[in-house]
């Protein structure tokens, strides 16, 4: 039968401990820059399509505010008419 010490072998040292973690920080950043390399290097844009529907949504009250002065409080370009302050209206202070 083999006596078991009750010593435990002294710890890896940090570098050791830590090069799993540091490959996979690396692995993930080298995926990152892969993935968005078009959009980076060729100075492209993500599409952002909350942006768009807000810039669609938005258009009707935009248009009558520069018309009349001030922001409209309804809008009938979505769902067949809302209020607008949940869409564009600026509210002073």
């Amino acid at each position: 039968m083999a006596v078991s010490s009750s010593l435990s072998s002294p710890p890896a040292p940090l570098w050791q401990r830590a090069w799993p973690h540091v490959l996979a920080v690396l692995f993930f950043v080298v995926l990152a820059v892969a993935y968005f390399a078009p959009i980076v290097f060729n100075h492209q844009t993500l599409a952002q399509h909350d942006i768009t529907q807000f810039q669609g949504g938005a258009h009707e009250t935009q248009q009558w505010a520069a018309e009349h002065g001030h922001e409209p409080l309804w809008t009938n370009s979505m769902f067949s008419g809302m209020p607008t302050y949940l869409i564009s209206v600026h509210f002073p202070g």
